[in-house]
Formats: structure tokens, C-alpha cells, sequence
């Protein structure tokens, strides 16, 4: 998200000249610049983007307007376009995801009727109807960026993380007086304010309390370091990046320098970001 948001900020960069000279290019009051930064998102992220233009009573383009890309689907030879808003027929949550798909014709220059569709898409395969976006060869480590994610989530929601272990050795009582006692452990102390010291009155060292230290909990023996490593260089090389820290990103052994993050601006600017 990081990578994706920065190369949009960095080949958005101040837009277009002269912007209050541009009338607003729809009937919401979007300025040029508005639309160029959701194109550049969508590029970025997809591979395209999508351009709704519509057609004045006198046959001349009227309004622009960007649509998301995630809500558009096309035919083979992209000469037709729908447009709706949610694609997955199990979660219709709204009155207008259950809408119809609006068909477009593609964007003709000669055509002066109604609203048509320009798609704009980077170069990729010919066989390929939707385009990939740049980042393909680290989608399936991005994914594991993401599993990785939830895995460390689960283990600290619902993990066995119990590092001592108290017996009581002066007989078994009653369930309630077992729910009693232990939520009053609990309570003194789990927790930030929670004693560091525990004290135990006893009638012989036989009966005493006995406090097992279980050792480390399941959740710090995970040690995702060299995983997480190999999946940053990997997404970082997929994405052309030359120093992470131009996203806000700090990575070991880089020292972030001003002459160093000038020189890795330069690198990608010139070989990334002026093509774009």
C-alpha cells in the first residue's frame, strides 16, 4: 500500500500546468487534477484505467468522468464495457448492488451519441483482455505478506499464551469457589497494574503454593525475521524499487542519508517514474 500510494505521489507530481485555466470536467465539479490522480491509482494498481465520456446534445464531449476499475468488465475484442457496482452475486448487501450491469459501447471518436467507455491499459500480453499490473511476478508474496499477517493476529487473539502455571495444594474445592479463586488471581495479577509479587500464607512447605514457569508462550516463538526479509526484497524488486525509504519504508543497513535518498529519487525517477 505504501509502495502503490508513493509512486502515485511521485508520478502525480504537481499535475497539470495552469489548472485554474481548465474548466471542471463533470457535473460534480472535478478538476482535471482529480481525475488524473484516480487514473494514475488505478494504472498503478491495475495495470488501466477506465474513463467514462459522454456526448453533449451537439454531439461534443460534455462531461468525463473516472469509474472505479474494479467495477467494470469487458468482452474479448473490448468493444463492450459493464459497468456495476458489486460483481459478486453472494454479497447484493444494497438496493443498488442488486442493480443490472450498464452496457457501454467502447469510446469512438466518431460516434456522437450518448456515454461511451475509453479503457486505457499498459502494454502486456496481446492475448491478455485485462492487463496485469507491474507488481504481477510478487502477487504470490504479497499473499504470504498477507497470511503471515493474519497467522500473527490469530496467535495473539486465540493462542495458548499462558506462561505460569499456580497450583493450590491444600485440597479441591467446590466449582464455585474454583471460578472465585481464580478470577481473583486473575484480577490481581494479569494486566499492566497487575502485582509483580505474589504472597501465599501456608500451614507446611507440603501444602504450600507452587507457581511452573511454562517458559516462552507459542506467540513469541514464532520468529518470522528471515521470512519477512525475503518477502520485502521480493515485492520491493517487483515494484522497481531502489531504496524503500522513498515510501516511508526503513530497511536494515541503510543509513537515509539526504545525498543518499537524493540519489535513489534520481535512480527511480529516471528509470521508473518519467516513463510513467
Amino acid at each position: 500500500g505504501a509502495i502503490v500510494k508513493g509512486k502515485v505521489t511521485y508520478i502525480y507530481g504537481k499535475g497539470f500546468d495552469h489548472p485554474e485555466s481548465l474548466r471542471p470536467v463533470n457535473k460534480s465539479g472535478e478538476t482535471w487534477n482529480n481525475i488524473l490522480k484516480k487514473c494514475i491509482k488505478d494504472d498503478e494498481k491495475f495495470g488501466g484505467y477506465y474513463l467514462q465520456i459522454i456526448r453533449n446534445r451537439l454531439g461534443q464531449i460534455g462531461s468525463i468522468n473516472h469509474i472505479k476499475y474494479h467495477k467494470v468488465r469487458t468482452n474479448e475484442d473490448c468493444s463492450k464495457f459493464w459497468v456495476k457496482d458489486e460483481w459478486d452475486d453472494c454479497n447484493l448487501i444494497t438496493q443498488k448492488d442488486k442493480r443490472k450491469a450498464r452496457e457501454y459501447n467502447a469510446f469512438d471518436i466518431n460516434d456522437k451519441k450518448g456515454a461511451q467507455i475509453l479503457f486505457i491499459k499498459q502494454d502486456g500480453d496481446d492475448n491478455d483482455v485485462y492487463p496485469l499490473p507491474s507488481y504481477f511476478q510478487a502477487l504470490n508474496y504479497i499473499e504470504s505478506d498477507i497470511l503471515i499477517s493474519r497467522h500473527i493476529m490469530g496467535m495473539a487473539t486465540s493462542g495458548f499464551v499462558a506462561s505460569k502455571l499456580i497450583n493450590f495444594n491444600n485440597g479441591e474445592p467446590p466449582d464455585p469457589e474454583k471460578k472465585a479463586i481464580e478470577k481473583a488471581v486473575k484480577k490481581k495479577f494479569e494486566g499492566s497494574d497487575g502485582d509483580r509479587i505474589m504472597i501465599a500464607f501456608n500451614k507446611n512447605a507440603e501444602t504450600a503454593v507452587t507457581v511452573t514457569d511454562l517458559g516462552t508462550s507459542q506467540l513469541t516463538k514464532e520468529d518470522f525475521t528471515n521470512i519477512n526479509i525475503l518477502v520485502q526484497q521480493e515485492i520491493f524488486s517487483a515494484h522497481q524499487i531502489t531504496s524503500p525509504m522513498l515510501f516511508g519504508i526503513k530497511t536494515e543497513g541503510q543509513l537515509g542519508g539526504r545525498s543518499e535518498l537524493r540519489d535513489a529519487y534520481e535512480i527511480l525517477k529516471n528509470t521508473y517514474v518519467n516513463e510513467r
